[in-house]
């Protein structure tokens, strides 16, 4: 009669380190503007997670380091890839961008980070608001493209 309390201890403890396991290696909540840099191991996935307002306007960009092909994926509270993402610039960058999400509803979304064929690698994920690329500086250096829609001074 003893030995079946043990052996249940001892089934239960092997599921849950299974279940550890084969969890995502990473599970946080990210924050606008922020990046977090991150090891993918073979196979596995990271997941993230968002708040986002409805109609609120995002790009996820995911940059792989050294030969890493990262896939970036967005999902809804019932479990449903929206968007995803692969090579984005292929072939000059392997890196996962999702440009330009707009949120359909108000609340929690995870954000998936996969590697290519299940590989591994390190990698950078930034959460931005907008689109992922501005241009920051101008300095009207050049005026060639500029056309006089009026010759009147201003007063």
């Amino acid at each position: 009669m003893r030995f079946f309390p043990r052996f249940s201890i001892c089934v239960f403890g092997i599921l849950f380190v299974l279940l550890a396991l084969t969890t995502s290696a990473q599970e946080a909540t990210l924050v606008l503007t922020s990046s977090t840099d991150a090891t993918l191991t073979s196979g596995a996935t990271d997941s993230y997670f968002y708040r986002a307002q409805t109609g609120e306007f995002l790009s996820v960009i995911v940059r792989g380091t050294d030969d890493f092909d990262p896939i970036v994926e967005i999902v809804d509270a019932g479990g449903r890839v929206i968007v995803s993402n692969d090579d984005y610039m292929f072939p000059d960058s392997r890196d996962a961008l999702i440009e330009g999400f707009v949120a359909p509803t108000s609340g929690r979304y995870e954000i998936r980070v996969r590697g290519y064929n299940g590989s591994d690698g390190d990698y950078t994920l930034t959460i931005l608001p907008g689109y992922s690329n501005l241009i920051t500086e101008e300095t009207f250096a050049d005026d060639s493209n500029w056309i006089a829609i009026s010759t009147d001074p201003v007063d």
